[in-house]
């Protein structure tokens, strides 16, 4: 615990989402139970990243919790010298600032491909939007190609759909 201020801030792309909502709810009664408070900051961009990071520590924040995990190399610098706790979330990777609680997006759908599998499913296929950029999306279909790959399946079902569609 750094500053002492009794306050953890979240930072999180979305709370449309239900996972992050569902994440920052339990969080803000984990940390009530210890004292602490929880602020949080919407950050959709890498721009957004480094300001809401800037604001946050200079509140002197006890640590940040990030849904998801930090996308600018100036970001990182400003955590790392500011020596708050960090604890990226959702996603492991090798590159954490600090802390890093999640699961492997690849993985877990490799996983799910497998379990539809050993029951007996056959006609197996992948529903999503053109991922861009959106890595842990690029992960869920490489992991879904995988285990459809291992057995011997059709890894090119998968349909991804314009992002942008409302409604």
């Amino acid at each position: 615990v750094s500053g002492q201020s009794k306050v953890i801030a979240v930072m999180t792309p979305s709370i449309r989402h239900s996972s992050f909502a569902d994440m920052i709810d339990a969080l803000e009664q984990s940390l009530a139970k210890e004292g602490y408070s929880l602020i949080m900051s919407l950050v959709e961009t890498r721009e957004r990243e480094v300001e809401a990071l800037r604001a946050l520590i200079g509140r002197r924040v006890d640590g940040v919790v990030i849904a998801g995990e930090l996308q600018d190399a100036t970001a990182r610098e400003l955590v790392v010298k500011s020596g708050t706790p960090v604890v990226e979330t959702w996603h492991l990777h090798e590159n954490m600032t600090d802390m890093s609680a999640g699961f492997s997006e690849h993985d877990a759908a490799a996983d799910a491909v497998r379990f539809m599998i050993e029951a007996g499913r056959r006609r197996i296929g992948m529903i999503g939007y053109h991922p861009s950029t959106n890595r842990r999306l690029i992960e869920r279909i490489n992991g879904f190609r995988t285990a459809m790959n291992e057995a011997g399946g059709n890894s090119a079902n998968v349909v991804l759909m314009d992002a942008s569609i409302n409604g």
